[in-house]
This record gives C-alpha cells, structure tokens and sequence, in this order.
C-alpha cells in the first residue's frame, strides 16, 4: 500500500511538472526536458531485465542519450548519486554512430538520427525511449507525446517483450497509450 501511495505521489508531481511546462514559451523547453529526464529515469525503475541483461550483478545501469544535450544533462543531474537495486547510474551523452554497448537505456530525442539507432540496438534488452511520431511501430519501446498541453508517453508491450524486458503493470496502467500489437 505504501508502494501505491509513493507511487500516486511520484506520478501527480510529474504530472504537475508537465502541467507547469505547457505555461509560458520561455520556460517550456527547459521544464520539459526535466520532466521528460525525471520519467526516463523512473521508467528504468519499472523494467525487470533479463538474465544476461548486466556483465555482473553490480554492473552500473548506463542510461545512453542521442540527440539531446539538455535531457542528458537533466538525467545527470536525476541520478547523480542514486542507485536502482545492486546498479549504480550512469549517463552517457551519444552521437549518430556512436557504439551502444553497455548502454542499457537509450533515449533517441528529436536531434538523434532514430532509424540507424534503432537498427543498432537490434533486439538487445535495451530499453528504447524516443521521441517521434511512429516510433512504437520502428522498434521503440516508450515514446513521448504531448497531449492536452503535457508530457505523456504510450508503450509498446510487443516492443518490450522483443527485447526481453518485463515492464511493471504499475508503469503500464499510467501510459497515456498501450500497444500491445506487433512491432519490428
């Protein structure tokens, strides 16, 4: 019960930062790209990886950003000194081509070349987070939206399933948007 209190608490101060960031041009890119650093961090809390998913059971968890300086700065500064279970966080800002071993989340933003990085991380467990209209059908697994003035982001549960993930039914239930049909 805690875990759903915490949990409803986590998502109405995310919902409030998505709110505030559809006030005002001069503030919106900026709240945006916290708020959309704050769910990529927290969707990384919600994944069950799979066996083989780590090097070592402490491997760091390494969150890989393409395309988007200011979100890899922003998910510096969200998991600057935490932990998810044995993983320390790190954050790696990429560029097109860039080798994505050990990168076990990747978020293609809107400057990131998205057809050649999805075709890198082919069927990896890798969580893909985008950006892009018709991300879900090319293979990501999260995809951002704005709608009705905030943040939100639809799942693709074939796209997990592809890649090996196990997504909590907690983070499923609050997805603006659940495919459950095929992707790449």
């Amino acid at each position: 019960m805690r875990l759903r209190a915490g949990l409803i608490l986590l998502l109405g101060l995310l919902l409030s930062l998505a709110a505030a960031a559809s006030h005002g041009a001069d503030t919106e890119a900026p709240l945006e790209k916290r708020v959309k650093a704050a769910f990529i961090y927290k969707f990384a809390t919600y994944v069950d990886w799979p066996a083989g998913a780590f090097a070592a059971a402490d491997s760091p968890l390494v969150f890989g950003v393409l395309g988007d300086r200011a979100i890899a700065e922003e998910l510096g500064r969200a998991t600057n000194g935490r932990r998810i279970e044995t993983h320390s966080l790190h954050v790696r800002e990429l560029h097109d081509g860039d080798d994505l071993d050990g990168v076990n989340v990747l978020f293609v933003g809107a400057g990131g070349a998205l057809a050649p990085a999805l075709s890198a991380t082919g069927a990896r467990p890798m969580l893909v987070v985008t950006e892009a209209d018709s991300a879900l059908s090319s293979g990501s697994v999260i995809n951002f939206i704005i709608a009705e003035g905030r943040v939100r982001f639809e799942i693709s549960a074939a796209g997990a399933e592809r890649r090996g993930l196990k997504l909590s039914s907690r983070l499923l239930a609050v997805a603006y948007n659940l495919r459950s049909g095929e992707a790449r």
